[in-house]
């Protein structure tokens, strides 16, 4: 997860530095062909080719802090055992995972890095009923919940079925579906 973001983030640096000095080479060209006889662009052309190379530099190390600065090591760890979560914690079952590896972190920063994570996708939250909310990583695969109002278990699942009968629902009421969330509560049988 916390690798994902960083990439996605020196790729949009990266994007954003070579585009900047794209049109830097495109403006040096065009002041250096074009205005010959254009003595405001003679005068100042290394001041405008500076200010475009300095903004674009600008952008990227703002770009730059931002995701670094999204990433502390506590919030690395924080992410690290969010993504290896096979469950749907709330925040203090959370805490207390993250207390094991480092004591350091406070239940306000674990409530703060969940709200950021969920403020730029990372983390999507979920209130099932007569709980607290719960967290899950985002992922590209679409699924259902099936919850045990007794265990508080959460079991994810997927059935083509289910997905046809909601397109057909919609569909027999004039509607396109375009999302859905669905949640069972449910009692587990005993064997």
């Amino acid at each position: 997860m916390s690798i994902k973001t960083l990439f996605i983030g020196t790729i949009l640096t990266i994007v954003i530095l070579l585009t900047g000095q794209l049109a830097y080479i495109l403006l040096a060209s065009y002041i250096g062909t074009a205005s010959s006889e254009n003595t405001f662009f003679n005068e100042y052309k290394d001041l405008l080719w500076f200010c475009l190379s300095a903004g674009t530099y600008a952008i990227c190390f703002i770009l730059g802090g931002f995701f670094t600065s999204i990433l502390t090591d506590q919030r690395k760890i924080i992410a690290k055992v969010m993504s290896e979560s096979n469950d749907h914690p709330d925040v203090d079952e959370l805490y207390k995972r993250v207390s094991k590896i480092d004591s350091k972190i406070s239940i306000a920063t674990v409530y703060r890095t969940v709200k950021l994570f969920e403020e730029v996708g990372i983390l999507t939250k979920h209130e099932f009923r007569g709980g607290k909310a719960r967290y899950e990583e985002i992922n590209e695969g679409h699924h259902d919940h099936l919850i045990d109002i007794k265990s508080g278990e959460i079991i994810e699942f997927v059935d083509d079925e289910i997905e046809k009968l909601q397109k057909k629902v919609a569909e027999k009421h004039g509607y396109t579906l375009v999302d859905h969330k669905l949640e069972l509560y449910g009692i587990k049988k005993k064997s």
